[in-house]
This record gives structure tokens, sequence and C-alpha cells, in this order.
């Protein structure tokens, strides 16, 4: 009997366009591969909430924070996942930079960069700047 393997994933997101960028790039997903998928998003961020739920038809999980989905809230998140992975081998972080930083990273990348074990960048420049990244393009 062959069984598949699924990976839970844990989905931050930010607010405006960021949101946008990740609900694309988690819609190429495999969604019984990537399951069950944790989302996190700020409580005041209607816009977020209303698109997730357009595209999730089943939201699995969805964690909302009263504090916004800012650098430092994805930076909490973030460490707590790296300690999990760390002293329990329970999680993998994987940090994509926007499409839009093409010649620096964000705040949230800049803080995150050294304890992610996968840290995607969207522009071959970033690469050349950031040799623990990975360019994987747009």
């Amino acid at each position: 009997m062959v069984t598949e393997k699924t990976v839970k994933t844990l989905v931050v997101l930010g607010s405006g366009g960021h949101t946008g960028e990740m609900l694309k790039m988690v819609a190429t997903l495999d969604p019984f591969c990537y399951s069950p998928r944790v989302y996190v998003v700020a409580a005041t961020d209607a816009i977020s909430l209303k698109r997730l739920s357009q595209m999730e038809e089943r939201l699995q999980l969805l964690v909302t924070v009263h504090r916004s989905s800012s650098p430092m809230g994805q930076e909490r998140v973030c460490r707590y996942a790296f300690q999990l992975y760390y002293f329990a081998s329970l999680a993998r972080v994987v940090f994509i930079e926007s499409l839009c930083r093409v010649q620096s990273l964000s705040l949230s990348g800049r803080m995150l960069y050294r304890i992610t074990d996968d840290f995607i960048v969207q522009w071959p420049q970033l690469k050349d700047k950031y040799p623990r990244s990975k360019y994987m393009g747009r």
C-alpha cells in the first residue's frame, strides 16, 4: 500500500499586494500534498481575510492575530517555527521575498535571512548580494 506524505503548511499573510503574491504562490501548491494549511492573518486585515476565503473553499485553519502582520509579527511566527524545527525537527522555515524587492531585502527578509532553511528571492541580483538565498525566478 502506497501512502502519500503530506506537508503541514503555515502561511503568514501580510497586507495589500503581499497577500496577493502569497495567495498566487499557494494556489500553485498541490492541495493534497500541502495539507493542512494554516494561515496567519491580522484580525484587522479584512481584505486579506476576504481574499483568503474566496481562494480556499474549505478553510482548514485560520489564526488571526491582534497585531498587524507586520515584519515583527512575521518574524515572531518564523522564530517559533524555527525553534520547532531546531529543537524537535518539526518544521522547515521557508521565506519567499516579495517580487517588488529587486535591489534589497525587505525588513522581514533582513530579519529572517539567517534563520530560514530556504530563503527564496525572485531577482538574480538579490541572489548575488545574499549568497544563502536561492533564485527561483518569478
